[in-house]
């Protein structure tokens, strides 16, 4: 998967998209995994629902920073 950026509603950059976790059941699309971090990188899972659009490389979540980061629970 080509790595894209993940912005929050107010312009700051989360991280990057890892990949998708894939329901096993219906086969659509569950949750966001972002790396985060430079050198002390992190996985994180997102639910689906936070995104807001994908556009220009961009994945733009209905979330601003802070809230992002509490919901977000580490990647499996």
């Amino acid at each position: 998967m080509l790595f894209r950026s993940v912005m929050s509603r107010d312009g700051e950059k989360i991280g990057e998209v890892e990949s998708l976790a894939i329901d096993s059941v219906s086969g659509r699309p569950e949750k966001l995994v972002i790396r985060k971090g430079f050198l002390l990188r992190e996985s994180l899972d997102l639910p689906i629902s936070s995104i807001a659009s994908v556009d220009d490389g961009v994945v733009t979540l209905n979330l601003d920073k802070d809230e992002a980061l509490r919901m977000a629970t580490p990647a499996e």
